[in-house]
Parts: C-alpha cells; sequence; structure tokens
C-alpha cells in the first residue's frame, strides 16, 4: 500500500512540474494578439499640423485586479497630413 501512494505521490508531483513547462512551450502557440490592436487617441483633425499635444488613454492591456496605470499620457506630434509620431511613458 505504501508503494502505490509513493508512486501516486511521485506522479502527482511530475504533473505539477510538467504543467507550467508545458504551458511554457504552447505559450508562443496562444499568444493573445490583443497588445497588437490600435488605441484610438481622438480625431486627427484634432492634432494641428507641426504642434504637440498631450492626450491620455485608457490602457486596454490593464488587468482586472490591477487599478494602476489605467489611463496613460502619450505626447501626439502630427508631421504631415497622415504622419503622425507618438511618445508615451
Amino acid at each position: 500500500m505504501l508503494l502505490k501512494a509513493g508512486i501516486a505521490l511521485k506522479r502527482l508531483v511530475g504533473l505539477a512540474l510538467a504543467v507550467p513547462v508545458v504551458r511554457y512551450l504552447l505559450a508562443p502557440v496562444r499568444k493573445d494578439s490583443s497588445y497588437k490592436s490600435w488605441v484610438s487617441l481622438g480625431d486627427a483633425n484634432s492634432f494641428p499640423v507641426g504642434e504637440t499635444r498631450l492626450v491620455s488613454f485608457k490602457n486596454p492591456w490593464t488587468q482586472p485586479w490591477t487599478d494602476r496605470r489605467t489611463n496613460v499620457a502619450a505626447y501626439v506630434r502630427r508631421e504631415g497630413a497622415s504622419q503622425f509620431h507618438g511618445i508615451r511613458n
């Protein structure tokens, strides 16, 4: 009986060690692509050509348990008709 209990315990420990390793190996396959999405900063006409404006937006990658940094500030400069540069801290 102790032999069977020892085998069961070894299998349980092996499974507990294998789960994080398997999740690590499969992470690139099931990667969430939401971080590559666009964030709207407002109408393009509200940014005059040649000026830099301070805007704030809601961080779309905030987790429900983190309330810090939900609103993020960024500087946006319009260089041309369809050319913008953004800098975020």
